[in-house]
């Protein structure tokens, strides 16, 4: 819900990062300094992971008695999600916390476990904001006061998203050869990125670049169809971005991780930038979901999401949100 609030929260922010020092952190709990560090980091603050240093033991290792803090491990790891590069502290962090969480899943009532299990498959900061509306609801449900308030606006603004939503899929009937068409070009990007993820060495995919340049006459009947409907050939920019995707994927293939990289562009880069960067990190939440492939080769959280958001009936009634 912060998307309605985004100046006031950041305004906010501001005055609480100004008015901060490294001392105040060591007189608050493991949850106030880890949701506080995390707000100011996502947000575009530079401060200092060391305020995660007065958990620490004099073995220089996270202590085994904040186990019996649940809330501050989920803040803990959730702030964890935050690390730049060769920030180990917050790496050794988010493996702490998550580990210890785990550890105490079977103690735990249906509720809590369902929530802890939820935050550690889809952290906060790696996930796309709108997508986290269902645990939100459920979270809430029951609540008084300014709870019930924040709750019932969220149920009003996803059902207006239903309805957008659900509009536009009526309109997917019209657009059948952009689909048929589309889906030919998605295949052939599956195909091409298996064989770099799986299957080749770097010396074959080099040659497997070559040779799939050289296949991109497969374009040609998109360019055709292109040409009759609107008397444009774009066959010449089609090879382009074809040889293009190509190259790109053996340097891709060597990246294990750019979460670090991104955080720090977030925390280190232009402020004025920060709408960009606000979109090219929600391109990077929504690849696990692209790709979290079942043994089925299905898209499970995909498909729960979008059903959730097009057809959940119980969005009709903001007093009674269940899970399917």
């Amino acid at each position: 819900m912060s998307s309605f609030y985004e100046q006031e929260i950041e305004t906010i922010l501001s005055k609480l990062y100004v008015s901060s020092c490294s001392c105040m952190y060591r007189y608050y709990n493991l949850h106030d300094v880890s949701l506080f560090f995390r707000l100011l980091r996502q947000h575009g603050h530079c401060i200092s992971a060391d305020v995660f240093n007065n958990f620490k033991g004099k073995d220089g290792r996270f202590r085994r008695n904040l186990r019996q803090d649940i809330r501050g491990l989920v803040e803990l790891y959730e702030a964890g999600q935050l690390s730049v590069e060769g920030e180990h502290i917050l790496d050794e962090a988010a493996s702490f916390s998550s580990h210890l969480l785990r550890e105490c899943l079977p103690e735990m009532d249906n509720n809590l476990s369902r929530m802890i299990t939820g935050k550690l498959r889809h952290p906060y900061h790696k996930t796309v904001a709108r997508l986290t509306r269902k645990d939100f609801l459920q979270d809430f449900e029951g609540i008084n006061g300014w709870g019930k308030t924040l709750r019932e606006l969220a149920v009003m603004d996803l059902r207006k998203g239903q309805s957008v939503f659900q509009g536009e899929l009526v309109q997917v009937s019209n657009l059948s050869l952009q689909r048929v068409e589309l889906t030919k070009s998605i295949a052939f990007v599956y195909l091409i990125d298996d064989i770099f993820d799986v299957v080749g060495t770097l010396d074959e995919l080099t040659i497997f670049t070559e040779a799939e340049q050289a296949l991109l006459d497969t374009t040609n009947a998109i360019g055709l169809e292109i040409y009759k409907m609107h008397g444009h050939y774009p066959i010449d920019s089609l090879k382009t971005s074809w040889a293009s995707l190509c190259n790109a994927f053996p340097s891709g293939s060597k990246m294990v991780s750019l979460w670090g990289f991104a955080n720090s562009r977030q925390v280190f880069g232009e402020r004025k930038a920060a709408s960009f960067k606000r979109a090219a990190l929600n391109g990077a939440r929504m690849v696990p979901l692209m790709y979290g492939y079942d043994d089925n080769q299905r898209l499970p959280v995909l498909e729960e999401y979008v059903k959730f958001f097009l057809f959940n009936r119980s969005t009709q009634d903001h007093h009674h949100i269940k899970e399917e």
